[in-house]
């Protein structure tokens, strides 16, 4: 889903960002990169831009500078391994090999979200923050004389389901607590590839606080493809989809964003906005299509789980937000704030927000994604 839906507007955030001009290569981080379907799908998009500013097509006034760069995060060894294996196929190099192709580098990083280490046995204290940049480092010859490059685009898929702890596999809890497990243990319904925690959003919140240490002050882009828990519901938007401020979950997310995650304020400024779907379900709907099917005691175990977290409806969704410098110097003195808007994505025939080939729900998102924060 996110891929389609950033497609959809990635040619108007090139166009929009200055740090285009003069030509740059595109610097992206991949968040629980999994199989690293967001990042090279992100990575072929600027090699198609640039392309087309360079005449091969009918230019839509883009300018990309070539060979992009990025980088994978992920907790799971055998993602890692599918990442640099689809990167090989599609005619990216790694950064490890200086024989690779042609098209953009990508460089994989084990690590763990959740205490925001890196999962590495030569240096134990090293962060994700810290190596994710030295990675750039790396890559970018004009690092030297431009001092720390920091990243144009991050890009998430995080585990987000709210797995009540007695149904978590070994892996999954044994992560949350510090510990070592056996990748034989892990279980094929709700393991690390998809727990969120009781809450669902521990992977969420750890990505929401580190970015912006992570992206770039000026134009830097952070999405995210997540579900979320108690978003506020089409009950509360006029028919016109009016914006509506002040609920609980763009609180929170504003919270995140503006402490860091090492408990400082935000580097930058920022606008953003949430998009979810008209109708979440509610807890009981939720409830029923995550327990195990005809299985009343599960069923209980889900519903009771929920009530005790308190999430009472539940939505996919979509989190775009970019930086921006900012003319405020009380805001300059404070390390910058976020402003998010939200938005609930009309449901139509097509499907929900997720549903492949929604042209109405892409048309939507596009068209608030410009006029709030791409413009």
């Amino acid at each position: 889903a996110l891929v389609h839906h950033l497609h959809a507007s990635f040619a108007e955030y090139v166009q929009s960002a200055s740090h285009n001009t003069p030509r740059e290569p595109m610097k992206i981080l991949d968040v629980c990169t999994g199989s690293g379907v967001q990042a090279l799908s992100l990575m072929a998009m600027c090699d198609l831009l640039n392309w087309q500013s360079d005449g091969g097509s009918e230019s839509r006034g883009t300018s990309i500078g070539p060979n992009a760069m990025a980088v994978a995060l992920d907790v799971n060894d055998r993602a890692l391994r599918f990442t640099n294996f689809n990167a090989l196929l599609n005619g990216f190099s790694l950064l490890s090999d200086s024989n690779g192709g042609t098209r953009g580098t990508i460089a994989t990083i084990k690590a763990d979200l959740l205490s925001g280490k890196v999962l590495s046995e030569h240096d134990p204290e090293l962060t994700i923050v810290d190596a994710a940049l030295n990675n750039l480092q790396v890559s970018d010859q004009l690092s030297i004389s431009l001092g720390q490059p920091k990243f144009d685009v991050i890009l998430a898929n995080p585990p987000f389901i709210p797995v009540p702890p007695s149904v978590s596999d070994v892996a999954a809890l044994s992560l949350r607590e510090g510990k070592s497990w056996d990748v034989d243990f892990n279980s094929p319904r709700y393991g690390l590839f998809s727990s969120g925690g009781a809450s669902g959003e521990d992977c969420l919140q750890a990505i929401v606080e580190m970015a912006p240490m992570l992206l770039d002050d000026e134009n830097g882009l952070l999405a995210i493809v997540s579900e979320f828990m108690n978003p506020p519901s089409s009950l509360q938007y006029d028919p016109h989809f009016a914006i509506n401020r002040g609920y609980s979950l763009i609180e929170k997310l504003e919270h995140l964003w503006n402490s860091g995650n090492d408990g400082t304020a935000a580097a930058s400024s920022a606008d953003g906005i949430l998009f979810t779907n008209e109708f979440p379900l509610s807890s009981e709907t939720y409830a029923g299509r995550r327990a195990v099917p005809n299985d009343e005691n599960d069923l209980k175990r889900w519903s009771e789980h929920l009530i005790s977290c308190e999430i009472h409806s539940v939505s996919p969704g979509l989190l775009f937000v970019k930086c921006h410098s900012t003319q405020d110097p009380m805001e300059e003195k404070r390390g910058g704030i976020i402003t998010l808007k939200h938005f609930c994505v009309p449901k139509s025939t097509q499907g929900s927000i997720w549903t492949p080939h929604n042209h109405h729900a892409l048309s939507f998102t596009r068209q608030m994604l410009w006029q709030n924060i791409l413009h």
